[in-house]
């Protein structure tokens, strides 16, 4: 499948995140590339974790980073917790998990505790079915549902959102299970393409960009 990258190539300088990049405290830039251990030079997602890890997206797995090594997950088509598809789109956190965008490889969600991925399946147990393949970007809300922004394969358009109801019991299930899909179901909530997403204070409220138009969600 011919793969489209939304983004382009961006180089970050990380003042923000110094007290965790540096071993001790200073004003002195440190520089993350290939050399100190990343996989790839084309950062496209970034996270802070709550227990202070630094997560970087590539086009070339995922790097998890602690302040003094990097380590790596990418896929392995013989294991079935490993990562679906190694270009990140997006990364974000809820609770113990990640919710991992990719190019091509749809929506992951991580384990955190026990380092396995598990992929949302394109058709749902009750036979909804997913937009795309292509995740720019996702999130819990704070109820615990998920928020999916897809692009439009093979085009230069971004797609519809969606959000997954979750049934009780879901993010338990996760973490001991590779079999949590049931009961979830998909809801279309916005079909018109957009430019970009943004997640309100609490997650309470999501802003879209529509051209010239914003737009807020409740």
């Amino acid at each position: 499948m011919r793969q489209w990258n939304p983004l382009r190539t961006t180089w970050f300088s990380f003042f923000w995140l110094l007290p965790v990049l540096a071993a001790a405290q200073s004003d002195r830039l440190e520089t993350l590339s290939i050399r100190e251990g990343l996989s790839q030079g084309f950062v496209s997602a970034l996270l802070q974790d709550r227990e202070g890890f630094l997560w970087f997206g590539t086009k070339n797995g995922l790097n998890r980073y602690d302040g003094r090594r990097f380590k790596i997950f990418t896929a392995d088509p013989s294991d079935p917790f490993a990562i679906s598809n190694d270009y990140i789109l997006s990364v974000s956190e809820f609770g113990d998990f990640l919710l991992v965008g990719t190019n091509g490889g749809g929506l992951n969600i991580f384990h955190k505790k026990t380092q396995r991925f598990y992929r949302v399946p394109e058709i749902l147990p009750n036979g909804e079915k997913l937009f795309s393949p292509l995740v720019y970007k996702a999130f819990a809300d704070g109820r615990g549902n998920i928020w999916v922004h897809f692009w439009k394969e093979n085009t230069y358009l971004s797609g519809p959102l969606y959000k997954l109801k979750l049934p009780q019991g879901f993010w338990e299930r996760l973490g001991t299970t590779g079999q949590p899909w049931e009961g979830v179901a998909v809801d279309k909530q916005y079909g018109r393409p957009f430019q970009a997403l943004f997640a309100g204070a609490g997650l309470n409220a999501l802003w879209m960009l529509d051209g010239t138009t914003v737009l807020r969600l409740d």
